[in-house]
């Protein structure tokens, strides 16, 4: 009687040492596991060295909503961009210049109110060369660049960056107090590092 106690006693003990050196192998293997490095996808962060690349559009969304107020009548005209057939790149190098060479064509479709839509389509050439920054505490880039013999330049918000390619968006919002009217821009191009 007293063997098979102190069997139980030794199998308790074996158990309890397999099942605590069992836990703390998992817990090891949980807290490595969790380093952002160990399957090769570190962190990208926002540089004017990571953003330097050639890159390629891939999408070219645009819409806009304007409210125009006449005589107390009041008229919204919502205007869509659609880009596709993208060719060319755009260069962004590391000591903050960049070229841009590329075309693509858009659909433009303009509804003013009720009415049949109206849609026109043409080509765009991006045929710029100019200087850029970064601003990685709101995470944008202005390009400055000439155009028509006046200096231009424009902010782009920057999302999900990364080492594959970026979200540039942007946003134009006006509105007059004094008679109502209201124009609401909003965009987005897509680009994809080369």
């Amino acid at each position: 009687m007293k063997w098979c106690y102190i069997r139980q006693k030794i199998l308790k003990y074996t158990i309890m040492k397999i099942v605590k050196l069992l836990l703390f192998t998992i817990l090891a293997v949980s807290f490595t596991s969790c380093n952002k490095d160990d399957n090769g996808n570190s962190e990208f962060s926002l540089t004017m060295e990571n953003f330097s690349a050639t890159y390629k559009i891939s999408s070219f969304n645009e819409i806009i909503l304007d409210v125009d107020i006449d005589n107390g009548i009041e008229t919204n005209t919502t205007t869509t961009l659609v880009g596709d057939s993208f060719q060319g790149t755009y260069v962004f190098n590391s000591d903050g210049s960049y070229v841009m060479d590329a075309q693509y064509d858009i659909t433009e479709t303009v509804v003013v109110e009720n009415d049949p839509p109206i849609v026109d389509n043409y080509t765009v050439n991006d045929d710029l060369t100019g200087t850029y920054t970064i601003n990685t505490s709101d995470n944008s880039i202005t390009i400055t660049y000439m155009n028509g013999g006046f200096t231009e330049t424009t902010t782009f918000g920057i999302e999900n960056f990364s080492s594959t390619g970026v979200n540039l968006t942007y946003i134009d919002i006006d509105t007059n107090p004094a008679d109502g009217n209201t124009y609401d821009l909003r965009g987005e191009i897509k680009l994809v590092r080369q």
